[in-house]
């Protein structure tokens, strides 16, 4: 199997933070890790279906490299299609070095029914793209920690339990009507799932998986965190962008909100300054609810009494690139109201600009 230019880079990199450490572990026994908490999952079932790889962009563990595997729940059946996933990070801390992380890597593998003997780190891809091709079924449980200040909404932790083996004959219940990603279904009460605002202030507080999720959200919309501040701000533009949520849920109708906090509804109306507050808006200042879900639509429409330019999805402006002798136009990709930045696409070549401040835009 050939490597991917970015799983290429991935190793090239790891082999330089850690020389060695995967031939010097690959050979170790498995080693499967302890049950679930009383409120978790425990002795689940789940199929393997994808993996990714990638690099933090900011905050503490900024340059980190991570591994994230991803099985889809077959058992408990109230949760099958929901997601099962481990992340690896590959990083020194206070009590682990990457070699360190390499080795549990490895065995993470392991549990998946992977043989180790005579591979490098180059083999990692192809193992799991075999573990992918065999519809590999395997064991895990759920745990989740005690809150403390600062983190107050501890996530839901995932375990790969190994158990490959023991389920080479196993019957999925589900595969009448087919197992399929599903995170959209309702997770467990256990399994909480935190909003956008909450991931960017968890990841500012040096949670890793928060930076982890924002950081695969912020690609997909085409954003890029290392060039914003904070995770506070990645997170409002992914707001502005579509008004979704972190979870896979369907977009927010932030104008029902609006129209039922108006009249009312407690809960839309804490939605609602939840919304507000992570694009800098004051609800308090602002005479309806439907006003403030207006503002966050970013729905000012054209340009404003002040001549500012308040750009639209489609629209084109010229913008001049740095570096760059003169402005050429572009095509604005994506909006984001709360920070007053946009996405743009330079139509001579295709080239995209990111996070570009709308004071940058010219007719």
């Amino acid at each position: 199997m050939t490597l991917t230019k970015t799983e290429s880079l991935f190793v090239n990199a790891l082999k330089k933070k850690a020389p060695g450490a995967h031939k010097n572990t690959r050979d170790k026994e498995v080693v499967i890790r302890g049950g679930g908490l009383p409120d978790g999952i425990s002795r689940g079932i789940a199929k393997f279906a994808d993996y990714k790889t990638g690099t933090i962009a900011k905050g503490n563990a900024k340059g980190a490299q991570y591994i994230s595997l991803t099985g889809i729940v077959c058992e408990p059946t109230q949760y099958k299609g929901l997601r099962a996933t481990k992340t690896i990070y590959f990083r020194d801390t206070a009590n682990k070095t990457v070699a360190d992380q390499v080795d549990d890597f490895n065995n993470e593998l392991k549990k998946l029914g992977c043989d180790l003997s005579g591979t490098n780190e180059e083999d990692w891809f192809r193992l799991l793209a075999e573990v992918k091709a065999n519809g590999t079924y395997f064991y895990f449980h759920t745990w989740k920690g005690d809150p403390t200040p600062q983190f107050p909404n501890p996530q839901v932790n995932t375990e790969f339990d190994g158990g490959v083996a023991d389920l080479a004959d196993y019957v999925d219940p589900n595969a009448g009507d087919g197992v399929v990603d599903n995170t959209t279904a309702p997770a467990s009460s256990g399994a909480q799932e935190l909003s956008l605002a909450e991931l960017g202030a968890a990841a500012d507080a040096g949670d890793e998986d928060a930076e982890v999720k924002l950081t695969e959200l912020a690609s997909e919309a085409g954003i890029d965190p290392a060039e914003i501040e904070t995770w506070t701000e990645v997170a409002t533009m992914l707001e502005s962008a579509d008004g979704g949520s972190s979870n896979g849920e369907a977009s927010v109708d932030v104008h029902a909100l609006g129209a039922a906090a108006d009249e009312g509804d407690e809960d839309a109306a804490s939605q609602l300054t939840e919304m507000a507050k992570a694009q800098d808006i004051d609800p308090d200042a602002v005479e309806t609810w439907t006003e403030v879900a207006t503002m966050l639509n970013g729905e000012a429409g054209g340009e404003e009494s002040s001549g500012e330019i308040v750009p639209e999805k489609g629209q084109m402006f010229n913008y001049r690139a740095p570096r760059a002798q003169q402005a050429e136009t572009c095509e604005i990709t994506a909006v984001f109201a709360g920070t007053q930045k946009c996405n743009l696409k330079r139509v001579s070549d295709d080239k995209l600009f990111k996070g570009i401040p709308w004071e940058k835009l010219e007719r």
